[in-house]
């Protein structure tokens, strides 16, 4: 009777184990961005004579360290990206210097414009 229990029990989580190794083979990365948003987030910048599109895809801010991801490389404040040092990470956006001096602003939603309300606005929203 134990035997027959423990071989249950075996093929039990055998079967369990498999079929967790295959559900999580069809699931995608959940920090990937959405389909898509590569295309929204493109920024058009000339370097020289060349034109770079570059897409910043996420920022990641901490107490201790400031990272961009760009075109799905991770650079940090000082570093360079394709010839452009970041020279400021902020919580929607970034900021990078190519060779010749000019500055890049890339950011995370450039289609939504934020708009300072005004205190009375503010005060009949409540």
């Amino acid at each position: 009777m134990f035997d027959l229990r423990l071989k249950i029990l075996l093929t039990l989580i055998l079967t369990l184990s498999v079929a967790s190794t295959v559900m999580a083979a069809g699931l995608s990365d959940p920090m990937q961005p959405p389909q898509g948003i590569k295309k929204r987030t493109m920024v058009s910048s000339t370097q020289g004579d060349t034109k770079v599109r570059w897409a910043l895809q996420s920022i990641l801010l901490g107490p201790k360290r400031a990272i961009a991801i760009i075109d799905g490389t991770p650079v940090s404040p000082g570093e360079r990206y394709q010839g452009a040092r970041l020279l400021k990470i902020d919580s929607d956006g970034v900021m990078l210097q190519n060779r010749d001096g000019k500055k890049i602003v890339l950011q995370l939603t450039p289609s939504i414009h934020k708009k300072k309300v005004s205190t009375d606005t503010e005060i009949s929203l409540r």
